[in-house]
């Protein structure tokens, strides 16, 4: 039997409370500035805004297990690239050289972490997230839409009763023969 897709966000209305109502389980949405780095360390080459939002688990007492969705934003302006101005070329020609967003990239990512909580309780009530997941873009400035395996980590302090600071980190594995550095800071609350 299949419900008629009107039914749908009704349905979700009463199935959301009961099911954060159930303690074990915790939602959180998280935003914040990222970098994007196409040489690990070498340079930034891009900063953009980033959010996320997760599900997570308690497993056990220190244990807990978490499914997130991250989305990634590189088009602001880059620094433009050197280009050779022809001769007799005017100002025209210059002031079009660096116009416009480049290497434009989206990122989209599906992951997995463990978080090994409450690292210090008494002190920060920090906690450690370590997890993989697939990472494709929806935006790349080759038209290309790769789908690549990464892992992540991050580190992360609850902030009073519903705050969280995050620092992760993610590399995204076969990236033009290389790897995909993005990484940064967020603030989040969680329900």
């Amino acid at each position: 039997m299949q419900l008629p897709r009107r039914f749908l966000p009704v349905l979700i209305l009463f199935c959301a409370p009961a099911v954060s109502a159930q303690r074990p389980w915790a939602w959180g949405l998280t935003a914040g500035p990222s970098f994007q780095s196409e040489d690990r360390w070498h340079r930034l080459s891009h900063l953009g805004p980033s959010i996320q939002g997760y599900a997570e688990r308690r497993l056990t007492g220190r244990l807990a297990g978490r499914a997130e969705l991250h989305v990634f934003y590189y088009g602001l302006h880059s620094p433009p690239t050197f280009m050779a101005i022809p001769v007799g070329c005017n100002a025209t020609c210059t002031a079009a050289a660096g116009t416009g967003p480049t290497h434009e990239l989206g990122l989209a990512a599906l992951t997995a972490e463990a978080k090994l909580a409450d690292l210090d309780e008494h002190v920060s009530r920090s906690y450690l997230l370590i997890g993989g997941g697939v990472y494709g873009a929806f935006r790349h400035p080759a038209d290309e839409h790769p789908v690549r395996a990464g892992v992540n980590t991050g580190l992360g302090f609850e902030l009073g009763q519903r705050g969280l600071l995050e620092l992760r980190y993610h590399w995204i594995a076969g990236w033009k023969g290389g790897g995909l550095s993005v990484g940064g800071l967020a603030l989040g609350m969680k329900f």
